[in-house]
């Protein structure tokens, strides 16, 4: 929905789809992509691409209904809502504090904590912004996660089931070797506040994403700023730009390149997994 969003930097449906097969995010899904093209009429549209992909991820499981968990579909908001008028659309909203800290642990977010502030408070203002849209916080969900997750299922017409609170037991466990996403199958627990980053940065977030902190209750550390850290991070943050231009506004070989440099963006988050690296990352992701 993203690439729809921006299709005027796009060829086709067709060509975004078959980039999309070679991609890490699709190799994650563990899908056959001629069962995906088999969903597809002969003169696809995005939607027809987008619906194709989950409707097969779906039924394989046996599921008659699907949903979509893609954090940048903050940004096509209004276009998810043109093309699915019923569709529930869920902000989980987490510390601006602990997400910045998340992003600098994955090999595909941005290495400046800068960066990804501005990001996070970019993504908050913009979805509340949004008309139904239903903004829930994470700790919340963490600390009375049937309370949510009834509110959820209400809003989709689903009926309780209380396998939900022990997903870690009936979920499908699809993630293979990818280190960062085994998080999602462990069991639920308390959410417990915890430090993450060098006070410093903390400070930078606090104030980057302040108007987010103020609407969803976060308290501050009321840590004193640093320039010193800000100009250390510079460098770091004009990388990150200028990736995500060559993304969205370069040609299609650069666009390319980059996409294939994904999982080295942020190279330093692999020193989180020792266990793993870029090569068997994205060896585990097609297996």
């Amino acid at each position: 929905m993203v690439v729809a969003k921006y299709k005027k930097y796009t060829k086709s449906p067709k060509a975004e789809l078959e980039r999309y097969f070679q991609s890490i995010p699709f190799g994650w899904l563990q899908l056959d992509k001629n069962d995906v093209i088999s969903r597809i009429p002969k003169n696809a549209s995005y939607l027809d691409s987008f619906r194709a992909v989950l409707e097969t991820d779906a039924t394989r499981h046996g599921k008659t209904a699907w949903g979509d968990k893609t954090p940048a579909h903050w940004i096509a908001v209004k276009n998810i809502r043109k093309h699915f008028p019923d569709a529930v659309i869920i902000n989980l909203v987490r510390d601006p504090r602990d997400v910045v800290a998340s992003l600098l642990r994955v090999p595909w977010g941005s290495p400046s904590f800068v960066m990804n502030s501005i990001y996070t408070e970019w993504t908050l203002r913009h979805l509340r912004k949004q008309v139904d849209v239903h903004h829930l916080r994470l700790e919340d969900l963490l600390g009375n996660p049937e309370k949510v997750l009834r509110f959820i299922l209400k809003q989709i017409d689903l009926p309780w089931d209380d396998r939900l609170l022990q997903h870690d037991r009936y979920s499908v466990n699809d993630v293979g070797g990818i280190p960062w996403l085994a998080q999602a199958y462990k069991p639920l627990k308390p959410y417990a506040p915890k430090r993450s980053l060098p006070p410093h940065q903390e400070a930078w977030v606090e104030w980057l994403c302040r108007s987010a902190f103020v609407h969803f209750g976060y308290k501050k550390y009321a840590t004193q700023l640093s320039f010193k850290a800000l100009v250390f991070d510079l460098p770091l943050f004009f990388k990150s730009l200028i990736h995500m231009m060559k993304i969205f506004f370069f040609p299609d070989p650069v666009r390319e390149k980059e996409l294939k440099r994904w999982l080295s963006h942020n190279p330093k988050a692999f020193n989180h997994y020792p266990e793993c690296d870029s090569e068997k990352a994205t060896k585990a992701s097609f297996e």
